[in-house]
């Protein structure tokens, strides 16, 4: 059916979905991890305002203090600003995979639906058919696929209810 490819392909969909979920909810956590960095390393820019060329580091001793060029020149608010991007790119993946799912789970409805009306036309059809011998027998007529033929049309009736 039509309907159970349809679904097979969201089923794949969704399972690629789930893994571009996983890879930016990774990218959001480093991103998180990264901003809390910047930020704890820009809390102590009064520290390193303090430092002065040829004078011991009061926490490390050092004469040297090399790093404080790139520590200056550091930007958190790019790294909040992709990390917001990154949140919203989540929010839209999450919005997708549950129209995903909730699609998916409406096609299983009618798969179903039309499987359940499948076997009440088999059913008809068989009954038709067992009439259709009891009535031969009774003429004392041969049967020749006569119940067949008139169940046929039914059958198509649900097969193009799509």
């Amino acid at each position: 059916m039509a309907q159970e490819q349809q679904k097979a392909v969201q089923e794949q969909a969704l399972i690629s979905l789930r893994e571009q979920y996983r890879d930016v909810q990774q990218q959001v956590r480093d991103k998180e991890t990264l901003l809390l960095q910047e930020q704890r390393i820009q809390a102590l820019e009064q520290y390193r305002e303090q430092l002065q060329p040829e004078q011991a580091c009061p926490l490390c001793g050092s004469l040297e203090h090399p790093a404080i060029a790139a520590y200056q020149a550091l930007d958190s608010s790019a790294t909040a600003a992709t990390l917001q991007a990154k949140r919203e790119q989540l929010k839209v993946l999450g919005e997708q995979g549950e129209n995903l799912r909730s699609n998916g789970a409406t096609l299983s409805e009618r798969i179903d639906q039309q499987r359940l009306q499948l076997q009440q036309v088999e059913q008809v059809r068989l009954q038709q058919a067992e009439l259709w011998q009891q009535q031969c027998q009774v003429l004392g007529q041969p049967l020749a696929d006569a119940a067949a033929l008139k169940a046929q049309p039914m059958i198509d009736k649900v097969l193009n209810t799509d």
